[in-house]
């Protein structure tokens, strides 16, 4: 096993990557599954570049025959899925902070209209039968 010139270095590089997101997750910057996602893309970085034979592995079950294409197209979906994954996420926040924002102007306003709230609040019960319905 021999190591090229610029495996090590890439290895350090994604190792200290690692220690840097457990570091945010310890200050709370960063989710679990997040870090865990990471944490994984950052292993393989690392054990690719220190074992290259890995990828002869995956090529044969790929059925690709080139070791850069198979590196570029994994990494191509790797970022398709995440950026996926970061779309959908951005679009449940958004609908919670409409819903926050909406709960909020609610709120604000029974709060500076409180007698507008109570004219609503009694006019939403039944009102006693009038003398002359009776």
């Amino acid at each position: 096993m021999s190591y090229t010139l610029i495996s090590i270095p890439i290895a350090l590089l994604a190792g200290v990557a690692i220690f840097l997101t457990l570091r945010r997750v310890g200050r709370d910057a960063l989710g679990v599954r997040s870090a865990l996602v990471w944490i994984v893309l950052w292993l393989a970085i690392a054990l690719i570049s220190l074992f290259p034979g890995i990828l002869d592995g995956l090529l044969s079950l790929s059925g690709m025959q080139n070791r850069v294409s198979f590196a570029l197209i994994c990494s191509v979906l790797v970022l398709f899925a995440t950026l996926y994954a970061q779309s959908a996420r951005l679009q449940s926040m958004d609908r919670d902070i409409a819903r926050l924002i909406r709960h909020l102007a609610l709120v604000r306003f029974q709060h500076d209209n409180p007698e507008l709230t109570k004219r609503a609040a009694k006019s939403s019960t039944p009102d006693e039968p009038s003398e002359t319905a009776r």
